[in-house]
């Protein structure tokens, strides 16, 4: 049996925070998990360090590996300069995934494979939480909930406390930055004609991000970091992003096209403006 090691991991991701959820999901959270596939097994392998993301890390925490050591920021910089006695600390530096000139599908698969049969039972459960919703809502109506296409529309909740105190690396929240005027009429007019699910991702598991773009035949949100959650999504699935004015089409689009994901966008005049139903309900009807 060869010596025990730990591993320090250094990211580099490519802009923003990892503190951030698109960042956190592919410029940090894709690259470790590759690593956690090739040591898991390793014996001799007995921690792998990691940076804290904040309010992130319990998504990292939810794969369930053992070897992962969550560290505090300023601690994990130290870490690199400890020793211990008859253990080898191996440096390793990664370059992060999040930007659409850094996407690497093959990773990308490689790591959501791995976690969606780690967390099967987990999101087997929310999958089963969320039928019984629109089950009773169907029940509530007196009627059918919904009918044909699975629609997941994404909307804002409020965020975490964290991101507007001073430790946040980047204060500030996707609520603040855009935002849907007429989100709810747009979830009932949708909801007359399709199965949907009108949802929001902050504060929502792993298992439960994974479980809603799996369930959905069609997903519909804002330009923002939810959309990063496509690489959970199944091949074939649709996509309408609502663009606002100077956000860019290009990250999520390339996104999709790699799953194999249908994409679509739908231009919104303001970042906190109304969308257009009847144009949304368009090209919905068009997938």
């Amino acid at each position: 049996m060869g010596k025990p090691c730990d591993i320090h991991i250094v990211v580099n991701n490519r802009a923003g925070s990892v503190e951030h959820y698109y960042h956190f999901l592919l410029g940090l959270f894709v690259p470790v998990v590759n690593v956690v596939i090739n040591v898991e097994k390793i014996a001799q392998v007995r921690c792998i360090y990691v940076r804290s993301c904040a309010v992130m890390d319990p998504l990292l925490a939810e794969i369930g590996c053992d070897k992962i050591v969550i560290l505090r920021k300023d601690l994990h910089g130290l870490k690199k300069n400890e020793r211990q006695d008859g253990v080898d600390l191996i440096e390793l530096e990664l370059d992060g995934l999040d930007g659409p000139r850094h996407y690497d599908h093959r990773l990308f698969n490689r790591a959501t494979d791995y976690v969606k049969a780690k967390l099967a039972p987990a999101i087997a459960r929310e999958l089963q939480s969320i039928e019984s919703s629109l089950a009773t809502v169907g029940l509530a109506t007196g009627g059918l909930a919904t009918a044909g296409k699975k629609i997941a529309f994404i909307g804002r909740d409020a965020p975490d406390p964290y991101y507007l105190s001073k430790d946040a690396e980047i204060t500030g929240s996707g609520n603040q930055r855009r935002s849907i005027a007429n989100y709810t009429d747009a979830a009932q007019a949708l909801g007359q004609r399709f199965t949907v699910h009108a949802c929001a991702m902050e504060g929502s598991s792993l298992a439960r991000q994974i479980a809603i773009f799996q369930w959905a035949d069609i997903i519909i949100a804002q330009h923002g970091a939810g959309l990063a959650n496509l690489i959970w999504a199944r091949s074939g699935t649709g996509v309408i992003e609502i663009l606002p004015p100077v956000a860019k089409e290009f990250p999520f689009r390339v996104l999709a096209e790699g799953f194999g994901i249908h994409y679509h966008k739908l231009e919104q005049q303001d970042a906190h403006g109304p969308v257009d139903i009847e144009r949304l309900l368009q090209i919905t009807h068009m997938i």
